[in-house]
């Protein structure tokens, strides 16, 4: 069995560091500034950090490969100090009472994810996995 826990803990730690960054440039932004406290969405505060923040990643290791930098040790250094200046420009915000409407986005994410993967991770039992899919793989890994 292959060991997943390095890959898992690096896509955690990215994307951990990817929601930073996207939270940071946000608030340096303003983006939020303009919409009541009340009417905020926190999903779409989420996908906009994560999305942001996969930006500005994925800026910065093209200007190192652009400069010629690109290995390990500028990589690291370059991924480890953008959420160290992320950080320092967020400003803390008091968490408010979770509202009920909150609660139940959060139960029905969980339920999605739950219901996902269970189907992810059932055998393959339809006609056309059996059929088609499963021999064609065989197949391949014989070659």
């Amino acid at each position: 069995m292959p060991n997943l826990v390095q890959p898992i803990t690096v896509s955690i730690v990215l994307t951990i560091q990817m929601l930073l960054l996207g939270y940071a440039t946000n608030q340096v932004l303003g983006v939020w500034n303009h919409i009541p406290e009340r009417a905020q969405n926190i999903w779409l505060k989420i996908f906009f950090g994560l999305s942001v923040g996969l930006a500005v990643n994925t800026t910065a290791l093209f200007l190192l490969g652009v400069a010629g930098w690109v290995n390990v040790k500028a990589s690291s250094i370059t991924l480890a100090s953008i959420p160290l200046l992320a950080a320092s420009q967020l400003k803390p915000q008091l968490p408010a009472r979770p509202l009920p409407a909150d609660l139940f986005s959060v139960t029905a994410v969980l339920v999605l994810f739950v219901a996902i993967l269970l189907f992810a991770i059932r055998p393959p039992g339809a006609w056309d996995d059996t059929m088609y899919h499963l021999p064609l793989a065989r197949s391949y890994l014989e070659q």
